[in-house]
């Protein structure tokens, strides 16, 4: 015990302990590697259920204590992240423009859908004339416009935009260039709600997604069968016509109808990118953040 408290033997007993920590990180790094592999195949496997606990919060908690992985970022990154969420809350904290409320109008006569909304059907949807800068306050008067309205089965939507630079992104992704986005909330109990995007050439993207009030989103398949889009490329500008059933939106799934007096949530979102690489974000009302947002959503009440 002398030998010990005068350091002698210290040493070793470091060594010996340094040799057994790297044998349980290599141990700990093999089993990561194992969970992740066995919930990337668990996909429509008896185990599904079971192997989604791996991305769990406080599972990916637990790996990240014992593997740190290069996506977990430095110390200093992590810092920097934070500080800029403190500052994005701050700005949030003082946006001047509390979520909008509409009425939204009921069309007697659906439109025909050819991409060109200039027919009689349009005049009583609820539009926008101009746009703003994600995350800004002041609106931009150019000639964009935004259309929607509903029937006892649809709900319509339509646009035209500004464009004299055609951006186009892989058909799979048309987010990352030049697209018109729209998201549809039916109900807010029930933090479900879809998102479909639509390029000038009509390439389509649909997700239905969920979120809870301790995750930001989780993305599903989605293909509704009802969707129905036309998209024309002019000269310096493109535009959109389309519609959804209800049947397909959360919360009428079962053969629901919409009735007056109801509510509906929803946000239009244009990106637009020019050949630099630059992208921008616009929206009809003053808006925070991205298309997610669904606690900014526009309050749509059913005429």
């Amino acid at each position: 015990m002398k030998k010990l408290s005068s350091g002698l033997f210290l040493p070793g007993i470091l060594a010996v302990a340094s040799v057994l920590s790297g044998c349980a990180g290599k141990d700990d790094r093999k089993r990561d590697e194992r969970l992740v592999s066995l919930f990337r195949s668990s996909a429509g496997a008896a185990n599904q259920y079971k192997a989604k606990e791996v991305i769990y919060d406080y599972n990916q908690v637990r790996r990240a204590l014992l593997v740190r992985h290069d996506y977990m970022l430095s110390d200093e990154q992590i810092r920097e992240n934070l500080k800029k969420l403190e500052t994005e809350l701050e700005t949030a904290r003082k946006f001047p423009h509390p979520p909008p409320e509409f009425t939204l109008p009921k069309c007697t006569v659906p439109p025909v859908l050819d991409g060109d909304f200039s027919e009689k059907a349009w005049e009583k949807a609820l539009s926008f004339s101009g746009e703003y800068l994600l995350n800004c306050t002041e609106k931009k008067n150019d000639s964009a416009v935004w259309k929607i309205m509903y029937d006892e089965n649809y709900f319509y939507f339509a646009a035209r935009f500004p464009d004299t630079d055609f951006q186009k992104a892989p058909p799979e992704t048309p987010y990352l260039a030049d697209a018109f986005e729209l998201f549809i909330l039916p109900e807010k109990r029930y933090w479900t709600y879809v998102e479909l995007v639509f390029s000038p050439w009509n390439d389509i993207y649909t997700k239905w997604v969920h979120q809870t009030p301790r995750s930001r989103m989780e993305l599903s398949d989605y293909s509704p069968q009802t969707l129905l889009v036309r998209t024309k490329k002019n000269s310096g500008s493109w535009q959109l016509e389309g519609r959804i059933a209800f049947c397909e939106l959360p919360a009428y799934l079962r053969g629901g109808v919409p009735r007056s007096s109801e509510t509906l949530h929803a946000m239009m979102i244009r990106f637009d990118k020019n050949r630099t690489g630059e992208k921008k974000t616009f929206v009809p009302v003053p808006f925070l953040y991205d298309g997610h947002n669904i606690f900014g959503y526009m309050k749509l009440n059913l005429e």
